[in-house]
């Protein structure tokens, strides 16, 4: 095996010298090179720059910040602008007859939909619009196996019950993406590193350079059985983000109990602490609770709740009369300053319960304080961001 990992490392080093080569930035193609390293949770060799926000209405653009907010780079006002991007999708034809649309370009499709899945709520009539042009469009996109799986994927993301079927045996690169698509179950990752070790790896494109490279390195590791489970860190945040949104109606449905038998009444930030734990435990498997977190102005703090696998805190609030908009705006500050220094924070979630609608523009707040500090993605998220709980189902 060493002479092997030996050999795996050699090309790992070869894909990484073609990857710096073919560097183009801002293009799909980098992106989704970014969005991948992140997706493995590896460092990627290339940093990636800024990109002009008057062209993030054209789709290459629009699908490079859609890799880069999966992949954590981008966030808060950015995510405004991407919302208003992606509405303009709607107002398109998605599948005209000359095919020059983001649709028939696949690399672009998956970075345009990875934007609108990180949207959640907020994007679900793009998502809808999505849904259907990959349906009707199914016939008519390309059948290359790369090509293939990349719709595919796309198609998975949004819920789309859509299967391109290949037209072609699998390249290194394809199985590579389908090593990628199916984490953290690691389907096929013999038949991958034995494709690799006969074959070699590709070196003509940076996507399927970085496709490669990014399997190779959760292969390897799974294979030497370094990690049990790699996850995305943006698809753990996904989830993280939904099960707060649906918060409120999870503890309105905790009143309505048979007979009116006992249940769990959220008074305070330990209520709000203790039941999202719980919550989050269906989810993620290792969970922890008031974990010891780093001094700040000489004072020993402890971390809400840590998801210790993915990296992520996730710091609980509840507003109440006497907090005001800019007081909790302060204190988020004080906390972001405090996980910049915790080893296993990757990511933050600030999640704010606001049932009384004490806040009066949630959606600001969302907007205002969501930021990447250094290598940590900071995110708000307040529920209900419009205040009415007790009529949510």
């Amino acid at each position: 095996m060493s002479s092997l990992t030996a050999s795996f490392a050699a090309q790992l080093d070869e894909l990484e010298s073609s990857i710096r080569h073919d560097w183009r930035w801002p293009s799909p193609e980098a992106a989704f090179s970014v969005w991948l390293a992140h997706r493995v949770g590896v460092t990627w060799p290339v940093d990636p720059l800024g990109i002009a926000n008057e062209r993030w209405r054209e789709a290459p653009i629009l699908a490079t910040v859609g890799f880069l907010v999966g992949a954590g780079r981008l966030g808060g006002p950015e995510t405004e602008l991407l919302l208003a991007a992606v509405q303009d999708l709607t107002e398109k034809e998605a599948l005209p007859a000359d095919r020059n649309s983001f649709m028939f370009r696949p690399t672009e499709l998956l970075g345009i939909t990875v934007g609108v899945v990180q949207l959640a709520d907020d994007a679900q009539a793009t998502r809808r619009w999505l849904i259907d042009a990959l349906r009707r469009g199914q016939p008519l996109f390309s059948t290359d196996s790369w090509s293939a799986t990349l719709t595919n994927w796309a198609a998975r993301l949004v819920g789309a019950d859509v299967q391109i079927e290949s037209a072609a045996p699998d390249r290194v690169e394809t199985m590579a993406l389908r090593v990628l698509w199916r984490l953290p179950e690691f389907e096929n990752v013999d038949e991958f590193l034995a494709a690799v070790a006969l074959r070699g790896v590709p070196g003509d494109d940076i996507d399927r350079s970085a496709a490669t490279w990014a399997a190779l390195h959760a292969a390897v590791a799974a294979a030497a059985g370094q990690i049990s489970v790699v996850a995305s860190k943006a698809d753990a945040i996904t989830v993280v983000e939904r099960l707060c949104r649906r918060f409120p109606a999870f503890i309105v449905q905790l009143a309505r109990r048979h007979d009116g038998r006992d249940t769990l009444v959220v008074r305070d930030e330990y209520d709000v602490q203790d039941a999202l734990h719980a919550v989050l435990r269906l989810h993620f498997s290792d969970v922890r609770d008031e974990e010891p977190g780093p001094s700040h102005a000489a004072t020993t703090t402890r971390l809400d709740l840590l998801l210790k696998g993915e990296r992520i805190v996730v710091e609980t609030k509840m507003t109440r009369p006497s907090m005001t908009q800019r007081k909790l705006l302060e204190e988020i500050a004080i906390d972001k300053e405090r996980y910049r220094s915790h080893p296993d924070c990757g990511a933050v979630v600030f999640f704010i319960y606001d049932p009384g609608g004490h806040l009066k523009n949630p959606v600001a707040l969302e907007r205002d304080a969501s930021e990447t500090i250094g290598t940590v993605l900071c995110r708000v998220i307040v529920a209900p961001r419009e205040h009415g709980a007790d009529n949510l189902t």
